[in-house]
């Protein structure tokens, strides 16, 4: 889901014909500079993109002060770059702080997971999908315009075939 395609496309090369087939929704695979002004997920993703250095800093301030208060907004407001998230979000209030509370709980554990996440889609890390064998099945999300179908249809390709991890 989302920005977890990399993650499940890099599982499925790595266990091979173990897998069975791989599910992508809403794949985040393609960095889009032209959203930056006008969604808030993509703005912060991509000041995060062209400041790398910075990413261990934002994470661990927003580790530090971890809480509804502090994150709700902020998860809030990516919703909203999607009508169809938003009408979800609208007649299901109690999503955010569910998701709030995800963030919470993962950030408690560590903010290694979210660094390196950033630091993959900054330094447009390249994977190896050679050994992946399974089926791929792309289900985009339709109104949302970081992962919409147009983009979700194909998959990124790098001159060894596998795609590129924020990067067309």
């Amino acid at each position: 889901w989302a920005s977890g395609a990399p993650f499940a496309l890099a599982a499925g090369a790595e266990l091979g014909e173990r897998v069975t087939g791989v599910m992508l929704v809403a794949p985040r695979l393609v960095f889009q500079p032209d959203m930056e002004r006008t969604h808030p997920a993509a703005e912060f993703f991509g000041g995060l993109r062209r400041h790398p250095w910075l990413i261990d800093a934002v994470f661990s301030i927003i580790r530090s002060k971890r809480s509804r208060r502090f994150l709700g907004p902020m998860i809030k407001r990516f919703f909203e770059g999607s009508a169809a998230d938003a009408a979800v979000i609208e007649r299901d209030p109690s999503l955010v702080p569910f998701f709030v509370d995800g963030v919470i709980e993962g950030l408690d554990v560590t903010r290694e997971g979210p660094v390196r996440e950033a630091l993959m889609f900054a330094e447009k890390t390249s994977l190896d999908l050679s050994g992946l064998t399974a089926p791929v099945t792309v289900w985009p999300g339709g109104d949302d315009r970081l992962n919409g179908p147009d983009r979700a249809r194909r998959l990124p390709k790098n001159r060894s075939g596998g795609p590129r991890a924020g990067e067309a």
